[in-house]
């Protein structure tokens, strides 16, 4: 994915080459879901559309992100997102949630 192609914020592009450098091209992909929105992209681990998060920035302080991570089979018990969330956090929840991506630097 080139973070510049896509028609989005710039903090929305920012943060889809931190992500990069932390969890290494490929880790996730876009989903063409809320593709209208250009303060947040939905993300998803390649191949697992199911297992998806929507990173936004509307709302947010600068430097802050949201997030609204969605799973295949949903479980009360797991918390379903945040605000006002770091990019070092967002980067942490983003691994866990998909399960299996390393972090391979900090943010």
């Amino acid at each position: 994915m080139n973070p510049w192609s896509v028609a989005k914020d710039r903090r929305i592009k920012r943060l889809l080459i931190d992500l990069q450098a932390a969890l290494g091209p490929g880790a996730v992909e876009l989903l063409p879901s809320r593709l209208d929105v250009d303060e947040a992209v939905t993300l998803c681990r390649p191949g697992e559309p199911a297992l998806a998060a929507f990173v936004f920035v509307y709302g947010q302080a600068e430097g802050r992100y949201g997030v609204h991570l969605s799973y295949p089979h949903p479980d009360p018990a797991v918390a379903e997102g945040g605000e006002d969330l770091t990019l070092a956090r967002l980067v942490e929840l983003l691994a866990i949630h998909f399960d299996g991506v390393t972090v391979l630097a900090e943010s």
